[in-house]
């Protein structure tokens, strides 16, 4: 025969087990971007453009409309490149935090394929970068070259980057790690600050950030509260080359912005 007491403590139990059924359980929280990849000529959509995050290797591809969704995505900060046969190339940095972030518009310029002569190398380099094999032969800075990623393929970038003499190398919190020096008297002088966001991904108040340029364009200047440039937000298969300045003498007139005297590090991506 069942007691009273026994009876309460059956009921604990059950309405015990029922609110345990009712919490929800803990899931990783991931993001996702959306949006459309336009012709830049008549902002109609382009089908089949490919949209990536090499950091990730995370890519899909724009539907007839050229719309596109990349789910499971890690919140953060990422290079996303875009590209279609027949179109140039477009990269950016995006911060993504959650699935209902903006949608991303994305415009190819037409890029048209001519058939290479007989006599022509089909891979020949690119006006801009072959400035950095000038600079490489001439020992103008340190090199590494595509060949250098491809042999550490899934290792990230940052970790490579090691291998060049005089680079230093600050992590943040996550997998974010950015290229700088120790502040010296003269860079405490210029007064430059971290943002607050990198302040809070792990970003050493004290350090010395480099200049960043991507394909030619300088994509951070030092300036006060500009958002570092995470190296690891870039994938060893996708660079050609990588060009480092430890100090301002030697460095291309046209990267020469900014506070400078942190150094130089100009990235090439296929």
């Amino acid at each position: 025969m069942m007691t009273q007491s026994s009876s309460i403590h059956i009921l604990v139990a059950v309405v015990s087990l029922g609110m345990a059924l009712m919490v929800p359980r803990a899931v990783d929280a991931q993001a996702a971007i959306s949006g459309k990849v336009l012709k830049d000529a008549d902002k109609k959509g382009l089908a089949g453009a490919e949209i990536s995050i090499g950091a990730l290797n995370r890519t899909t591809t724009s539907d007839s409309t050229g719309t596109f969704v990349l789910t499971d995505v890690s919140p953060g900060r990422y290079l996303i490149t875009v590209r279609k046969v027949g179109y140039k190339q477009f990269s950016t940095m995006a911060s993504i935090l959650s699935a209902d972030g903006p949608e991303y518009e994305f415009a190819l310029a037409a890029a048209p394929i001519e058939l290479a002569k007989v006599d022509v190398k089909a891979d020949a380099i690119t006006t801009h970068f072959s400035e950095f094999e000038e600079r490489r032969a001439k020992r103008i800075g340190r090199y590494l070259t595509a060949e250098d990623f491809a042999k550490n393929d899934g290792r990230p970038v940052a970790d490579i980057m090691l291998a060049v003499p005089g680079v230093s190398i600050i992590r943040g919190r996550g997998n974010e790690a950015w290229y700088a020096s120790r502040r010296g008297a003269e860079t405490i002088t210029l007064h430059r600050k971290v943002s607050a966001a990198d302040s809070g991904r792990g970003a050493d108040i004290r350090a010395c950030y480099a200049t960043v340029v991507l394909n030619g364009q300088v994509v951070f200047s030092g300036a006060n509260g500009q958002q570092l440039f995470d190296l690891n937000s870039l994938n060893a298969r996708d660079i050609r080359g990588v060009e480092v300045y430890t100090g301002t003498a030697n460095v291309p007139q046209q990267w020469l912005t900014g506070d400078g005297g942190c150094g130089v590090i100009a990235i090439w991506l296929k």
